[in-house]
């Protein structure tokens, strides 16, 4: 039984007395009966006398560690009711027994705990599916709606507060999604009402009337709208990118320095009238108005030039002058008509008297002649007085609806005798239907009257002279002809042909009041007279009318 200190363990076990002697020992004495048979064995026999000591000396339990290979674990025993120790119990396990004890149990130990540590990642593993990859989820779920796009609700079934926040991010992204499709549509709503502004304002650039031009920095093209692409003959495409200077001609050094000043002091040059060169090399009058375009720091970005064709405002202008002549021409020819006829005629009575006394006493011939130029003569300045009378006379006031075609045939029934005397031709194109235009048939009846005239005096015998009516073809006036295969008026005449006392046939006759007397009626009336090339050659007169308000049809 003493084996059983040691189980499983192979060694040595030993009991001996305080003086050294075995009483048991597992190799020389098994039991009691070998006591006396076998010569006594003492502790001497095995171990060093300082193991002895030590093991004799022990009180408490000890181990003497590796002791001639062996580990010695030594307790005292008592035997007896004395209550002594006096006795000495031992076991001697070799240390390899040990080793190989430990190692097995360190091996079990190791595999204990490596068994451990994967029920414990396992574990962690389980933990991470249930805890990490909602919020992974959660993760690329908030990455998505930074980026603009719009996730899947997070589904998260922990019963935890994982959950409880996967929840919170559904709501939050629901709300913060529809948030975001609120400021796309108003975007969306503002971007179209810029682009809608935009290109109401590109409609009004690009169709507008003047000439828009938009310049960089260097004074190069970057806008040319319809209206300079009229104004100037040059396409969008020929003028883009180019100097303006170099497009439509250089400024002059009092120009420039103009433009210079302005520029800086105010930032505009407002109205500026000048000339400008077109694409077919003429220049024409324009006025400007150029301004510097800023950015937010005050430097220059650019410039905007509108350019407007001043030729109109100088017809305008002209005509406003010629207006002013006409009107201190009427007054001067209406008191000086009036101062001439008294006397004219007293002089026309006295020498008609004259001619009818020469006659009755058969008086010189060479007399009755010199009356008779004297009285045409006097009857020649009654003519210039009665023009310069209808000239001033204001006789359009009433206006009303006039029948064309009656009082063109009412003058050509009037005038062709005297076109048969001059061996002229005289033909008539009267439109049929042609509709009422507003004017005065009094007026009407001399303005054609004259115009005939005039074509009769200007065309020689065997010519024809044409007098034609016809609806304009916008339908909103009346034209009337008259064009003869004369000599035509020189381009560089007609513009003052109209003027009073301006005459091509100072040797026939002319007063030079005729013309002016047939637009100041016709300006009177509402209308206009023009001069053009007739197409069989000679001069063309265009008289147009506007059609009465009542009659348009």
């Amino acid at each position: 039984d003493m084996e059983i200190a040691s189980p499983n363990v192979s060694g040595v076990t030993g009991l001996a007395g305080t003086d050294g002697y075995f009483l048991y020992h597992t190799e020389l004495k098994q039991g009691w009966d070998q006591l006396l048979t076998t010569r006594p064995t003492s502790l001497s026999d095995h171990f060093s006398p300082e193991v002895v000591e030590g093991m004799l000396a022990a009180v408490a339990p000890s181990v003497f560690p590796d002791v001639g290979g062996v580990e010695v674990a030594v307790r005292r025993l008592t035997l007896g009711g004395g209550g002594h120790e006096n006795l000495v119990l031992y076991r001697a396990v070799p240390v390899t027994a040990l080793d190989s004890r430990v190692t097995e149990v360190l091996t079990v130990f190791l595999l204990i705990g490596f068994l451990v540590l994967i029920t414990v990642l396992g574990l962690a593993f389980v933990a991470a599916e249930q805890i990490t990859q909602p919020i992974f989820r959660l993760q690329r779920a908030a990455h998505a709606l930074a980026e603009g796009g719009s996730p899947e609700p997070v589904v998260v079934e922990t019963n935890d507060e994982i959950e409880d926040l996967g929840s919170d991010f559904n709501r939050m992204a629901l709300a913060l999604e529809q948030h975001r499709s609120g400021l796309e549509a108003l975007v969306a709503e503002r971007t179209a009402r810029l682009r809608e502004a935009e290109a109401r304002l590109g409609q009004l650039v690009g169709s507008s009337a003047d000439g828009i031009v938009g310049l960089d920095a260097d004074e190069r093209v970057e806008l040319w709208n319809r209206g300079a692409v009229d104004l100037f003959g040059f396409d969008a495409a020929e003028a883009m990118g180019r100097e303006l200077d170099d497009l439509l001609g250089p400024r002059t050094g009092t120009e420039s320095a103009y433009f210079r000043t302005e520029l800086g002091a105010h930032g505009a040059v407002v109205g500026y009238r000048t000339r400008r060169r077109t694409k077919a090399g003429d220049e024409i009058p324009v006025s400007l108005t150029m301004t510097c375009v800023y950015s937010k720091d005050e430097n220059v970005l650019g410039y905007s030039v509108i350019y407007r064709d001043d030729r109109p405002r100088r017809v305008l202008e002209e005509q406003m002058r010629r207006s002013e002549r006409l009107a201190a021409i009427s007054l001067m020819a209406a008191g000086l008509a009036h101062e001439l006829n008294n006397p004219l005629s007293v002089l026309g009575n006295r020498i008609e008297l004259m001619q009818r006394d020469a006659a009755s006493k058969n008086m010189n011939p060479q007399l009755l002649k010199d009356l008779d130029v004297l009285g045409k003569h006097v009857g020649r300045i009654g003519t210039i007085t009665g023009d310069l009378l209808r000239f001033a006379r204001d006789e359009a006031d009433d206006l009303a609806a006039v029948e064309v075609n009656d009082v063109a045939e009412r003058v050509l029934r009037l005038m062709g005798r005297v076109f048969v005397a001059g061996g002229v031709e005289l033909h008539q194109r009267l439109a049929e239907g042609l509709p009422q235009a507003l004017g005065n048939e009094n007026v009407l009846e001399t303005v054609l009257v004259n115009l005939l005239l005039n074509a009769q005096q200007a065309t020689d015998a065997g010519g024809q002279v044409v007098l034609e009516t016809k609806r304009a073809e916008s339908g909103s006036a009346v034209i009337i002809e008259v064009r003869d295969d004369g000599p035509g008026v020189p381009p560089d005449m007609r513009r003052r042909i109209f003027e009073p006392f301006f005459t091509t046939k100072a040797g026939k006759g002319g007063t030079g009041l005729g013309l002016a007397v047939c637009r100041a009626l016709v300006d009177r009336m509402g209308g206009t007279i023009e001069v053009h090339d007739a197409e069989e050659g000679g001069a063309r007169f265009v008289l147009t009318m506007a059609l009465d308000a009542k009659t348009v049809t």
